[in-house]
């Protein structure tokens, strides 16, 4: 596995540790767009998957929300 799907593995177990059911649902669909961003970068520019998921809004949300705050 790759340092990324290592990231994204971490953010899904502290999503999963949050106990309002819907900034949990909100963070997975999140995820599920950021795995999606992240091919979508390494199969169009074949830049680095580590680089790629850091530059990307969507990850600025998640970690908000895994901090328990809703996303903006």
């Amino acid at each position: 596995m790759t340092a990324t799907w290592d990231v994204v593995q971490e953010y899904l177990a502290a999503l999963a540790k949050l106990e309002d059911p819907n900034l949990f649902a909100t963070g997975i669909q999140y995820l599920i767009r950021l795995i999606g961003e992240i091919h979508e970068v390494d199969d169009r520019t074949g830049e680095r998957f580590n680089k790629a998921l850091w530059e990307k809004p969507i990850m600025k949300e998640i970690r908000r929300m895994v901090k328990g705050k809703r996303p903006r």
